[in-house]
């Protein structure tokens, strides 16, 4: 039992240091200049950045999928190259602030976006880092301690999409569906020992 303990105590720090870098986070999705408004929900996966000695780390990848009622998702996933250092980035903007830009080329499987679809997310939370640094432990602190996650979406043409500009509310604290996976892997691993265990003791 203490080595299944052990086991499981490895694991969970692996999958700990594997989750906090990328990044996940989902939420709800509103119209913001159309009437009546238009609902949805957006889902911001394979959030990788590079941690900093800085305020502002580099964005390096990040994945939207925007579904919104009575259309059809769409998924962005190549982040636009050649922008300036602010377009994309993970930046610590105050102590208890965590802000993440990104910009991408457009819609995987349509002409929606292609001039510019600009991300801009706030986390903010109800505890504080020492210091305005964009490193791992400071951005997981942040995340962790979120008590809000508001953010706007601009698609400079919009095809099937409802609006241009929306509105972004939801909560990041969910990790990366394949650490739950891992995590449901565990599980099943210690349950089954356990089980084994318990059957050879009643036989005995």
């Amino acid at each position: 039992m203490r080595r299944s303990l052990l086991m499981v105590v490895a694991v969970l720090m692996a999958c700990g240091s594997a989750s906090a870098n990328p990044l996940f986070f989902a939420g709800q999705a509103r119209t913001a200049n159309v009437s009546p408004v238009v609902l949805g929900s957006f889902v911001l996966s394979n959030v990788g950045y590079t941690p900093s000695a800085t305020a502002n780390a580099v964005l390096n990848s990040a994945s939207l999928a925007l579904s919104m009622n009575g259309s059809s998702t769409v998924n962005f996933t190549d982040l636009k190259g050649g922008l300036p250092a602010g377009k994309n980035r993970v930046r610590v903007a105050s102590a208890n602030t965590l802000t993440i830009n990104a910009n991408w080329v457009g819609d995987t499987g349509n002409a929606i976006g292609t001039s510019s679809t600009e991300l801009i997310l706030t986390v903010v939370s109800s505890q504080s880092v020492g210091s305005l640094v964009a490193s791992q432990a400071n951005v997981n602190f942040l995340i962790a301690n979120a008590v809000s996650v508001i953010g706007s979406l601009s698609v400079n043409g919009q095809g099937s999409l409802p609006d241009t500009d929306y509105d972004l509310t939801g909560f990041s604290a969910v990790p990366e569906p394949s650490t739950w996976c891992v995590l449901a892997g565990v599980g099943a691993v210690v349950g089954r020992r356990c089980l084994k265990r318990r059957r050879a003791a009643a036989a005995v």
